[in-house]
């Protein structure tokens, strides 16, 4: 029974996965995306839900949500740049994100792009140090529970409570929960190592648009270089702020308190 629900559950993430891989090629209504933005956020917000609420949680099960979240908002900020930069009107683009470029950029293009630099350095910068610390407390809490362990097995020894046969046993079985524990910690940074690294990869993509959105406006859209620039730069803003949020509420699932993951 347990091998059908594991495979189950792997063909369940496969068919997920699939769903995901599938936006990057999909022509979707823009109606559709503002569903899967907000079903990204939504997500987000259920991940830091979920690793507050539980006093203890499942390491292998949360790092599974984390992949496939990043997975998701990639996918995702793929076919929303294919989609906005295929809208023509800026009355067209969706509104949140319309709003969300004008308040940084005031009317301003130039001050709205290195604002938005600025912003994501800082954002990437927090997510990075709190994944840290949240891997080192894991990290003590490990060799605490292990040190005390050995020297539990040693003191049952020396007091005659177990003999060394089943000492041996259970030193087996420290050695074995060590390095499961170890591969463990391992998977957590780069899980972590994974969120903050797609991070990088939207400041990419942001200079990326706002180069690709301005050479569209100027060749196709015939706007003049500052219009284009300007429009593009707002609605890259909108954007890349509105994905950068989920990836910050999900580095704050990774909790600094030493029993989350135990």
């Amino acid at each position: 029974m347990k091998k059908q629900f594991k495979s189950l559950r792997e063909l369940f993430s496969l068919f997920a996965l699939s769903i995901v891989l599938a936006l990057l090629f999909a022509p979707l209504p823009l109606i559709c995306v503002e569903v899967i933005m907000c079903l990204d956020l939504c997500f987000a917000v259920f991940i830091l839900f979920i690793t507050h609420k539980k006093k203890e949680i499942d390491l292998i099960k949360f790092l599974h949500l984390i992949q496939f979240f990043c997975v998701l908002t990639c996918s995702a900020s793929v076919l929303t740049t294919r989609s906005f930069l295929s809208i023509t009107d800026i009355e067209d683009q969706i509104r949140i994100i319309v709003v969300i470029g004008k308040w940084i950029c005031n009317e301003n293009c130039v001050k709205g792009f290195f604002t938005t630099i600025l912003i994501c350095f800082i954002i990437l910068d927090f997510c990075s140090r709190h994944i840290q610390r949240a891997n080192d407390v894991f990290e003590m809490k490990r060799h605490k529970i292990e040190d005390d362990l050995y020297e539990e097995i040693q003191r049952k020894v020396m007091e005659g409570e177990i003999s060394e046969q089943e000492a041996s046993e259970q030193r087996n079985k420290y050695y074995d929960d060590y390095y499961n524990n170890k591969y463990n910690s391992v998977r957590l940074v780069s899980v972590g190592k994974i969120l903050t690294d797609s991070i990088k990869a939207f400041i990419s993509l942001y200079i990326i648009t706002v180069a690709g959105g301005t050479t569209l406006g100027i060749i196709e859209l015939k706007l003049p270089w500052e219009e284009a620039l300007d429009q593009y730069i707002m609605l890259s803003t909108g954007y890349l702020v509105f994905f950068i949020i989920p990836f910050l509420l999900a580095s704050l699932s990774f909790r600094t308190k030493s029993e989350i993951f135990f």
